[in-house]
Order: C-alpha cells, then structure tokens, then sequence
C-alpha cells in the first residue's frame, strides 16, 4: 500500500513539475512576443500567456495522433475564443483596457478580429512543434 502512494505521489510532481515548466515557457515567450511587438506588456498578459500555454499543451496530448493542421486550426480557434473571454473581463467589466481593437476591420466587440486571429494561426504553428518536442522530453524523464 505505501508503495502505490509513493508511486502516486512521485507522478503527482512530475505533472505539477510539467506544468510549470510549460506555464512558465508560455509566459514568457507570450510576454516577449508582446514587447516585441507592442513595446510592452501588461502583468495579465504574462499570467495569460502561461495558462493558454498550459491549455494548448493539454490538447496537444488529447490530439497526439492529429494532423498538424487539425491542431494549429484547434489552437488558434481555442486562442481567439480565449482572447474574447479575457477581453469581455479584463476590458469591458473591469475596464482595465488592455487592449482594443474596435478601429481593427472585422472585428467583434473591439476584443478580437480576424487579422490576429490569423496572426494566432501563425503563432499556433511553432506552438504545436514545441508541445510535440515537450511531450517527447516529458516522456523521457
């Protein structure tokens, strides 16, 4: 019996170890793609960046055996309706205008629009090799 709970455990810290370690790659990465891009970031951004990495990386393990294009199309329509939910909040109830796209063609309620959805797109391209290149480096450790 001590033996299972051992075992348990150890698998326990390997999937919080994991998901650190991939919260902490999209944080970053999503933080430097926004400085890059924008001159700046805001402190929700980084938080963001993290968890949509975690929720990408997730589905990259349920659609393993998918075609690369069924997962870029699953990450950039998970992207973009992420990006809508976290506007609704963060700029229209607590009014923190983090961003605002509403001078932005096609766009839908000045929070999303098709040009960054296709932005998405591309980016959801190097996200599905670096979810493929953790999931093997997971599976080794």
């Amino acid at each position: 019996m001590t033996f299972l709970i051992k075992i348990d455990l150890v698998i326990i810290l390997e999937k919080i170890r994991n998901s650190l370690i991939v919260y902490t790659i999209g944080s970053f990465i999503y933080s430097i793609i926004e400085i890059v891009s924008r001159g700046f970031t805001h402190w929700t951004m980084v938080i963001a960046g993290g968890y949509v990495f975690i929720i990408l990386y997730q589905i990259s393990v349920l659609t393993e055996q998918s075609y690369y294009t069924t997962q870029i199309v699953i990450f950039t329509a998970i992207i973009t309706a992420i990006e809508l939910i976290l506007g609704l909040v963060l700029n229209k109830l607590l009014k923190m205008n983090v961003w605002d796209y509403s001078n932005r063609p096609l766009n839908f309620l000045g929070q999303i629009n098709l040009f960054n959805s296709l932005l998405w797109l591309l980016l959801s391209i190097p996200c599905v090799i670096v979810c493929k290149i953790l999931r093997t480096l997971f599976k080794r450790a």
